[in-house]
């Protein structure tokens, strides 16, 4: 099912796979990445393993709310903090998915966030706690202070997609796909379709990096988390290096880090079935399911 709420001042568009009396499981996913860049592999695992799973396009991505009005962000100034605030931040972003938990009369789910849904996730944790049943972390961070940074080709390509829109568009894209791939080289074809499909927009792209440089510190609030948590990362993410995916298992109670091998920041068809199998065993202990 495909559709649309009305919430928080925006609108976001979402798709339900599976039974709906199933346990639910939220995907958000990352920076300019709309709901469709899951894996339909996964799709399928998690739904053939009896669970619903409701994909959502945050706010200014894909069929959702863009907001055009708010323009564009400087980012060097955001940092520095001499700039104009963003229009928005991770806290807003995880009251969004509380009001489409809301709208669709799911009082509580699994919530799944990659890279940058995986901060919103944790902000749900944190800030609503009564709606999150368990995480499941995917190449995402805490933003600790003290973390490795990201590769500098890779950081240049992520904020590069922020930049105005010049330049070719396939070669821009290209960049941060070879920079994102890890051990598994794959023509980037692929992820500048999936993009230009989501209706990649710079500015919008600017709007949501910027909200995860304008959002608070919450690294020293994650050890108020209770419930489960799976972390999965990369051996060879070039975002968030790995140290990130171990820094959030050792700050949220009781988490249980798997590192995949090889992967970088990419959900890739040759990290899922690694990927599928540690997330089913997390919410099958979760739901007390024997397999």
């Amino acid at each position: 099912m495909t559709g649309k709420i009305a919430t928080n001042g925006v609108v976001l568009a979402y798709d339900l796979y599976g039974d709906p009396d199933a346990p639910t499981l939220i995907g958000l996913q990352g920076l300019a990445e709309g709901r469709k860049f899951w894996p339909q592999s996964l799709v399928r695992t998690l739904t053939d393993a009896g669970y619903r799973l409701l994909l959502v396009d945050n706010r200014d991505i894909g069929d959702s709310s863009i907001l055009y009005d708010a323009g564009r962000v400087d980012l060097a100034g955001l940092v520095a903090g001499s700039g104009a605030a963003a229009p928005y931040n991770l806290k807003d972003l995880a009251v969004d998915i509380v009001g489409i938990m809301d709208g669709l009369a799911i009082p509580k789910a699994h919530v799944m966030g990659y890279s940058l849904g995986g901060m919103i996730a944790q902000w749900m944790a944190i800030d609503h706690p009564h709606r999150v049943q368990s995480l499941a972390l995917v190449m995402s961070s805490s933003n600790a202070p003290d973390l490795p940074a990201a590769d500098p080709q890779a950081g240049a390509s992520l904020f590069e997609l922020a930049a105005p829109g010049c330049g070719d568009l396939h070669t821009r894209i290209e960049a941060l796909w070879h920079a994102m791939q890890g051990e598994f080289p794959r023509d980037g074809t692929w992820f500048v379709d999936q993009l230009a499909k989501c209706g990649y927009r710079p500015d919008a792209v600017n709007r949501q990096l910027a909200a995860g440089l304008a959002t608070p510190p919450r690294h020293d609030k994650l050890y108020a988390v209770k419930c489960p948590c799976l972390v999965l990362h990369g051996t060879h993410d070039a975002i968030f290096p790995l140290g990130h995916g171990e820094d959030l298992a050792m700050r949220i109670p009781g988490a249980t880090l798997v590192r995949l091998s090889g992967a970088g920041h990419a959900l890739t068809d040759d990290i899922m079935s690694d990927a599928g199998k540690a997330l089913l065993a997390h919410l099958n202990q979760v739901e007390g399911t024997v397999v």
